[in-house]
């Protein structure tokens, strides 16, 4: 008996399965409980395989594009905001809503700055292998010298990063590494990695949630564990099949998993951890020189402008050094798919206003 007792307890080891156990073992019933556990323990296991099908499981474009529009808002809401001047019946309203003809498009100094970004943004883009997405490219106004990307297509840039570029050819450097981040679909490995770790995380709080009810223990669990066993239902129910429909998001949903992809971004980067993010970073600067010299522009002055950046700076800290991103692009120069991409324009009247 006693080493059936310590074999039983041996597999205890969730809460489904302490569960399992003490149902199975009432009445001195060891022998059920022990083998009601090692179901429920099978069970579990079962169950977070299914979980991890979501770190391979193909992420659609709907999907992409709607987490990606959630992340930018959450890491542009760290800067002060859009740099562009609206007309009055424009002001206060989605930034969508410029699609409406019926709306007036920006005006002012700014919105043409927005426009030469994009018309830059987009001549790069059009060259990347994901030339037919909706991309969005916007400036924000902002001291930090900073660039970031999001799923889906959106690319911004501060006033601080523009102030700090020498010409065109920079600016095309800053906004082709952004777009070798989505073309690579980077930021996409954290969120997959995000999505797998809640779906384990939504079942271990639904047999902590059963557990407590079996036990009459209800009053203890709390609102937060609660909402994360709801999250189960977002990846199939009881996760037998897990396909992740964006559509059927709350916002609650919405924002946990957005909280957990910016988080994830800022503390590990462009990766599922940070030996990814690192070697993201490395792809995304190829990318960079590769959009620029296809565009006409020469990737030289990228790496002249990776020189005078701060190491690791912006809102996304686990960059490579500035010297070993140079040491990488070098061999780029003598390829000879770049030579002769010698292009280097002086900046537009919109952008030399905002360097003043």
């Amino acid at each position: 008996m006693k080493k059936l007792l310590v074999a039983s307890v041996a597999l205890v080891t969730s809460c489904a399965s302490v569960n399992a156990f003490l149902q199975g073992a009432k009445g001195g019933n060891i022998a059920e409980g022990a083998r009601r556990a090692e179901a429920a323990e099978q069970s579990s296991r079962r169950r977070e395989a299914e979980c991890d099908k979501l770190r391979t499981q193909q992420v659609t474009w709907e999907e992409e594009r709607e987490i990606g529009g959630a992340v930018a808002v959450v890491l542009g809401s760290k800067t002060k905001g859009p740099y562009t001047e609206l007309s009055p019946d424009v002001t206060g309203k989605a930034l969508d809503s410029l699609a409406n003809k019926d709306v007036a498009p920006p005006t002012g100094e700014r919105a043409s700055l927005n426009e030469y970004v994009n018309k830059v943004g987009k001549a790069l883009a059009a060259n990347s292998e994901r030339p037919d997405i909706r991309w969005t490219f916007m400036v924000l106004e902002d001291p930090s010298v900073n660039a970031f990307s999001a799923p889906g297509g959106y690319v911004f840039v501060t006033t601080g990063l523009l102030r700090v570029v020498d010409n065109e050819a920079q600016l095309a450097g800053v906004l082709g590494h952004e777009i070798g981040h989505v073309t690579g679909r980077h930021a996409l490995e954290a969120y997959k990695l995000q999505k797998k770790q809640l779906c384990s995380l939504s079942l271990k709080a639904q047999d902590a949630q059963e557990f407590a009810k079996q036990q009459g223990l209800t009053s203890g669990i709390d609102q937060a564990q609660r909402d994360v066993a709801r999250f189960g239902t977002l990846f199939g129910g009881a996760v037998n099949s897990p396909v992740f429909d964006v559509s059927n998001l709350g916002a609650e949903a919405i924002k946990k998993l957005t909280e957990l992809i910016v988080q994830a971004l800022v503390s590990v980067g462009n990766g599922a951890d940070k030996e990814s993010a690192r070697k993201n970073e490395f792809a995304a600067d190829e990318s960079a020189a590769k959009y620029m010299s296809f565009a006409g522009y020469d990737p030289a002055e990228y790496e002249k402008l990776i020189a005078k950046l701060a190491d690791g700076g912006g809102i996304f800290q686990p960059h490579p050094s500035n010297k070993d991103r140079i040491a990488a692009l070098a061999k780029y120069r003598d390829d000879e798919q770049f030579k002769g991409a010698l292009a280097a324009p002086a900046f537009t009247t919109e952008l030399q206003a905002v360097k003043k």
